[in-house]
């Protein structure tokens, strides 16, 4: 097929797209050379007639692949900066095929529109990446995307689709700019924020192309042409990037014409008002505070759940609008985690969830494509009431790709116990699931041996080359698929790391409805078993520390080797590794990374753990033994004594009291020490620690300390 028919194919294909307000994929399967020949004719063909033709349809495009080689300044780097944006063309040319790029630019295109995946023949031609080919078997199932081989002679026939004639055009809702009825009520319900109580906040969410952001737009123009007085006179809105308010600034143009939109700043004068609508950029909003009569957070979820509850502590009329892309990200992990905290600083919020597709109708191809490939759609009806004799007397297997690639009832169950029991979730571990030739896979069936109960992914590390060991000792090289030995080489300076094999548990997950009945204690005593008989040195794992996680591998026998200084970004919750020795060598080093993981932890609890909840400090330091802790000497509990009998002031106690809790903490699990350990161990400012206590000064201060030191050393 030449240049010149696929160009046509092509504006054809997109007409019958737009009469129907929908979009597709356009698959070009062979060479890329030849594929991105076909791109530059088309991108030159549209060049053209954008200069003949005026009725021509919109022809905004980006790239993302470095496979991609006709229009560099089409490519993109961080396509999450590109969120909330609009396209009509999306180039998608990623040899490894990264699968959250993939489908979160899907969502950025508009009806009319199409993606165009440049396939490589060499990536097909691979049977075993199941993760490939798993996709590839839904495109040709779609009758709906149009595949181009290169050895096409003639185009493929588009006669037959999108001919049925839509129900309805798109077209503005009531009086307002809004194009749905659920748009239109999350319009009403962001003025309500404006207009109505403080300290009742909205959560907007929804799947992408819904209309969010042009919602908080059209809700803004409302406002501020309202003819009756409105409390929102400067209003912030922020997000994770200043692309991502395009769409936003962009309807706000359209929906208050008569306002002025310079650099950041959209402003609005009436006889009485000037209204001011600025975007600030998430870190000078948390740092500086500006003022704001109403708050807009777009596509919250991006931003780390600390910071968000900063930003609910300080602003009272506020509105978080983010994407609930299926499972996908951290989306889920912000309907879920940040609500329930918002729920605890502000029970009178309230939520709203549009369903009804803006950019394209319902039932999009495109949409319906992405959802079943990458597994988006809603998960949770898989899972049905369990009886307690089919757990009792279920069994745990090993299952491999290959069965989950041929068997979708079964990887469907899988992924769905692992997307419903963990909040960051992505394509990505689709992909991760189904080709690392290092996973190792258990599933816990029920006695039915068909019904998924709850599974682990866990990987084989250990054992590199001398030169990548160098490597990663320099940080030049991050090697792939060996999380454990790297980290206790880099960041622990166990230098004997990579003499050890591991078997790192990267998730273990169970049905909601089946937590806290043993299945994962169970599983875990499956998985030990199979180390042992592989010869594994160590069993380890890493996650988020939070006190029901530290609580659940602390009893299972595992030992704190690092915590990470930095939160992670969905839940601010420090990152931790722990493990298990099997061999006897592991339970030598094992010695030796307990004392050095103690001593440190005791050190950085000042600094880099200041903010860590001192009930989790307090967890952490109840699996420490005395000798990994400092020396406590009698002189030092000699000091403690003079301090609780007012005999010594804090400061010249304090370094013995900082050892003495710490080796109390070892005894002593479960007693009532935060304010100690705030003051004593992270060395809080007694200023911050008055507010949190509700205490009316220093001397109030100082007076707690005595007493709980007191009850402390008399348990």
């Amino acid at each position: 097929m030449t240049p010149l028919k696929f160009c046509s194919l092509l504006t054809v294909l997109r007409e019958k797209l737009y009469y129907q307000q929908q979009r597709c994929l356009v698959v070009l399967n062979g060479d890329l050379l030849w594929s991105n020949t076909l791109i530059k004719t088309l991108l030159m063909e549209q060049k053209k007639s954008s200069k003949t033709d005026k009725l021509a349809l919109q022809n905004k495009a980006i790239a993302y692949g470095e496979q991609f080689t006709v229009a560099p300044e089409l490519i993109i780097n961080n396509f999450h900066h590109h969120l909330g944006t609009e396209n009509d063309l999306v180039f998608f040319a990623d040899n490894a095929f990264h699968p959250d790029a993939f489908a979160a630019l899907s969502g950025t295109i508009r009806a009319g529109g199409v993606m165009i995946w440049l396939c490589d023949n060499e990536l097909l031609n691979d049977k075993s990446n199941f993760f490939i080919q798993r996709i590839w078997q839904r495109v040709c199932a779609d009758k709906s995307a149009v595949v181009i081989n290169e050895e096409d002679k003639i185009p493929p026939n588009i006669d037959g689709l999108f001919t049925e004639k839509p129900a309805c055009a798109l077209q503005s809702f009531f009086e307002s700019d809004c194009l749905t009825q659920e748009q239109h009520l999350a319009v009403k319900a962001i003025e309500s924020v404006a207009n109505g109580h403080r300290k009742r906040p909205l959560v907007l969410t929804a799947d992408r192309g819904r209309g969010k952001s042009s919602a908080l737009a059209i809700a803004v123009a409302n406002l501020m042409q309202s003819p009756r007085q409105v409390k929102a006179h400067n209003i912030v809105i922020t997000a994770p990037h200043k692309d991502a308010v395009k769409v936003f600034f962009m309807q706000l143009a359209r929906s208050c014409p008569q306002g002025s939109y310079i650099g950041d700043q959209f402003t609005y004068k009436t006889d009485n008002v000037e209204y001011i609508v600025q975007f600030v950029a998430v870190d000078v909003l948390v740092l500086e505070h500006p003022d704001a009569n109403l708050l807009l957070i777009d596509e919250a979820a991006a931003i780390p759940i600390y910071l968000l509850t900063d930003i609910v502590e300080h602003y009272h009329r506020v509105v978080f609008s983010s994407t609930v892309h299926g499972y996908e990200g951290a989306g889920r992990g912000f309907a879920i985690n940040f609500t329930q905290t918002l729920a605890q600083k502000c029970p009178q919020y309230s939520k709203l969830h549009i369903n009804q597709p803006i950019r394209w109708r319902e039932n999009d191809p495109l949409e319906q494509l992405v959802f079943k490939s990458f597994l988006l759609a809603p998960l949770s009806e898989l899972f049905t009431e369990i009886s307690s004799k089919e757990v009792n007397t279920g069994d745990v297997r090993q299952v491999t790709q290959k069965q989950l690639f041929e068997n979708e009832a079964l990887l469907q169950q899988v992924f769905g116990v692992l997307v419903t029991a963990h909040y960051q979730t992505s394509p990505s571990d689709l992909k991760f699931l189904l080709t690392n030739e290092q996973l190792v896979i258990f599933v816990y069936f029920a006695r039915d041996n068909q019904t998924v109960l709850s599974v682990a992914l866990t990987l084989k590390e250990g054992r590199a080359t001398e030169c990548d060991i160098k490597l990663a000792l320099a940080s030049k090289k991050r090697l792939k698929d060996q999380f454990l030995p790297q980290s206790l080489l880099i960041h622990c300076t166990i230098r004997s790391a990579f003499d050890y094999q591991y078997l790192r548990i990267v998730r273990i997950a169970v049905q909601p409805m089946l937590q806290g009945s043993g299945l994962g204690t169970e599983l875990l005593t499956i998985i030990e078993a199979y180390a042992q008989q592989q010869l594994f040195d160590f069993i380890g794992t890493s996650f988020g520390m939070s006190q029901p996680l530290t609580k659940f591998w602390g009893r299972a026998g595992y030992h704190f080797a690092r915590i990470g200084f930095t939160q992670d970004k969905a839940s601010g919750e420090h990152s931790c590794l722990l493990l298990k020795p099997i061999t006897a060598a592991a339970n030598n080093l094992i010695l030796t990374i307990n004392r050095q993981f103690y001593q440190r932890f005791c050190y950085y609890l000042a600094e880099q753990f200041q903010q860590i909840n001192p009930q989790l400090v307090e967890r952490i330091l109840s699996y420490a033994k005395p000798s990994d802790l400092p020396e406590l000497t009698y002189d030092d509990i000699n000091a403690v004594e003079d301090f609780i009998n007012k005999v010594s002031l804090y400061d010249v106690c304090a370094y013995s009291l900082s050892v003495w809790l710490c080796h109390k903490l070892t005894e002593t699990p479960g007693v009532n020490a935060e304010l100690l350990i705030s003051k004593v161990l992270q060395r809080r400012p007694g200023s911050e620690l008055c507010r949190q206590y509700q205490l009316t000064g220093k001397k109030a201060l100082n007076l707690a300390l005595i007493s709980q030191a007191e009850q402390l050393l008399n348990t």
